[in-house]
């Protein structure tokens, strides 16, 4: 494992592995409930939790938005601003934001519109 995240209730944990396998577990005895493997091409170094949206952000750039009940992908986005260093879904999860290892943070809407 390589980052984890805690949900909103503290109920459920969102963990992103070495090798880019992204995984919700339950937090009283880690059990997994959903996995999506090769969510990722390289390690998943950021990842958040929230009520209904789940975000990974990865070595390569690439962050993604997953339906967090079930780990269905929605949205992708790439970046030229190198590896995903953090993540974080705001705005009652209408936007993403993301740190890259460039230094720059940008902000990604969740929605088309």
């Amino acid at each position: 494992m390589a980052s984890a995240a805690f949900g909103p209730k503290g109920t459920l944990i969102l963990s992103g592995d070495t090798d880019g396998t992204v995984r919700i577990h339950r937090a009283d005895d880690a059990g997994i409930l959903r996995c999506a493997s090769n969510a990722h091409d390289d390690m998943i170094h950021a990842v958040a939790l929230g009520r209904t949206l789940a975000a990974t952000g990865s070595d390569d750039g690439v962050v993604r938005l997953w339906r967090a009940r079930d780990l269905r992908p929605i949205r992708r986005w790439q970046s030229d601003g190198g590896a995903v260093g953090a993540i974080r879904i705001t705005n009652r999860g209408r936007t993403v934001l993301v740190g890259f290892g460039d230094g720059s943070i940008r902000e990604y809407a969740t929605k088309n519109g």
